[in-house]
């Protein structure tokens, strides 16, 4: 997809996982990730997804939204560095992990900070 329809998508899930926080007040989480992608530009893919983020910084931190991002494929170190970037630059809370990390680690990850290991 372009990186304009990125944006479109991953504001759109934004705009859904942030309209209303959870009534316990207990974190949302949102993973990013996919595959490893054998044609697929992570790091141009990825533009499209830190614009929606930036655009959402507020709305993000009220829900609490808790991000994971697991990503492989060409220029998955730029993409990658790109989500950690802006972690770091508006305060999301933004985990970063590469192809060598299973997916089923990262749902892990989620459920022990859940509590439910």
């Amino acid at each position: 997809p372009s990186r304009e329809h990125t944006e479109i998508y991953a504001q759109t899930i934004i705009d859904l996982i942030t309209a209303e926080p959870d009534p316990e007040g207990k974190p949302k989480y949102l993973i990013i990730g996919g595959g490893i992608a054998n044609f697929t530009d992570v790091k141009a893919t990825f533009t499209g997804i830190v614009s929606a983020l930036k655009n959402s910084v507020d709305k993000l931190k009220r829900a609490n939204v808790k991000i994971f991002v697991r990503r492989g494929g060409p220029n998955e170190k730029q993409g990658l560095e790109l989500m950690k970037q802006v972690g770091e630059e508006t305060g999301i809370s933004i985990e970063v992990y590469d192809r060598y990390t299973h997916m089923t680690r990262v749902v892990e990850l989620i459920k022990k900070e859940e509590g439910n290991t």
